[in-house]
């Protein structure tokens, strides 16, 4: 008797559709380079946020942040295409505790902080495989010598706890951990999609007939850099310290991440590259002093010819290279920095001035995501509270 509950697959076996655009030397590097997303915002603008809190109602506090899709440059009488739009970032937060700790944990005079980030097995274009890890490792009966359980999930790579210390180390800047004696609490971060290090089709096409063997090795490592992690730990933080003030844990005040990049000038070839490029030459802030945060005064560092552009909220997509990036955690209403991560170098830097700039740089992108971390606060105490604007 045939089991009618369960829908039993073909007899003849199935195969996945082939598209003829997918295979290989179907599209010419022209053909894809022209899909490749170009920077159409300012240098000193950055993409648009969404950002909202409570979202998890069994969480002590929750958050959700997702970023503007960079736009495709694929030009209008291009025929239709199955090749992937770049990527973004979307995050998902979630706050639990402040808690009592257990009996047999230490005493402890100040709240014990505790943060992770883990990606989606879908937050990148490699997918990330389920399998034994590092929690499988740790297993009671591993130890014992008995059959290890199966792990319910893969164990965090070096990435992931890479990522988890620096976040850790920017909330601890903030959070008032004094008022929580003998409590815990655990900020856990899930990246849902994740930005690459890079355009993927420059690692999966072959160099250019004229390239390189160096040229060659630097462009299929592009994603292998990892550029797009400085974005992710940005918004780990912003992410973060929403979720902690939804849960209501005192902090001094309201943590921001903000990234920026040194990139090679683009070459004025097309009317768009022009374009940008006279937007390159606009002064950064014009109304802010050089010496105020982010009031760098021009986008050319040093205001030498042909020097790298300093620009806000980079995508490693929209660019040939990344020379330098600079992520921090700052707290604009205090003027600290609770976080920095610097990545790359400047050649030709004297006395790390191009280095302090940058981070000046990263500093008043912080400022621009604080705006928007602000409202978003804002608007999930007045949907949990009830409170109306303008104390009505």
């Amino acid at each position: 008797m045939a089991d009618r509950r369960r829908v039993n697959a073909p007899a003849g076996g199935t195969a996945p559709p082939i598209f003829a655009s997918t295979l290989p030397g179907a599209q010419t590097r022209e053909q894809l380079q022209s899909h490749k997303p170009r920077r159409t915002r300012g240098v000193d603008e950055p993409r648009k946020i969404f950002l909202q809190t409570g979202l998890t109602p069994s969480a002590s506090g929750s958050a959700y942040l997702e970023l503007q899709q960079p736009p495709a440059a694929a030009p209008s009488d291009a025929p239709p295409s199955l090749i992937p739009a770049p990527s973004t970032l979307k995050l998902s937060c979630t706050v639990h505790g402040p808690r009592p700790l257990p009996r047999s944990a230490p005493f402890s005079p100040a709240l014990v902080l505790a943060a992770h980030v883990s990606f989606a097995p879908f937050a990148q274009r490699n997918a990330r495989a389920y399998g034994p890890g590092a929690s499988a490792a740790a297993a009671p009966g591993a130890a014992a010598g008995g059959p290890a359980p199966a792990p319910l999930r893969r164990g965090l790579d070096a990435r992931e706890r890479d990522l988890g210390a620096h976040l850790e180390a920017a909330l601890r800047g903030a959070v008032l951990g004094a008022r929580w004696p003998k409590s815990g609490c655990d900020v856990a971060v899930e990246v849902l999609e994740a930005e690459e290090g890079g355009w993927w089709a420059d690692a999966a096409l072959p160099p250019p007939p004229g390239a390189s063997s160096a040229a060659a090795a630097a462009g299929s490592a592009g994603l292998a850099a990892a550029w797009g992690s400085l974005s992710v730990l940005a918004g780990c933080i912003t992410v973060a310290s929403a979720a902690l003030a939804d849960a209501g844990i005192d902090c001094l005040g309201l943590v921001a991440g903000g990234v920026a990049a040194l990139v090679p000038p683009e070459p004025p070839s097309t009317s768009s590259s022009s374009s940008a490029a006279t937007a390159t030459t606009t002064p950064a802030t014009a109304a802010a002093p050089r010496g105020a945060k982010g009031g760098v005064a021009a986008t050319r560092l040093g205001g030498r010819p042909a020097a790298p552009v300093a620009i806000l909220d980079p995508c490693p997509a929209e660019h040939a290279a990344v020379l330098a990036a600079a992520v921090v955690g700052y707290i604009p209403e205090r003027d600290e920095l609770t976080a920095l991560w610097f990545r790359g170098s400047t050649e030709g830097a004297e006395g790390g001035e191009e280095e302090v700039e940058l981070v000046e740089r990263a500093a008043l992108a912080a400022t621009a995501v604080h705006g928007v971390l602000v409202e978003a606060v804002r608007e999930g105490a007045e949907a949990k509270f009830g409170v109306m604007r303008g104390g009505e």
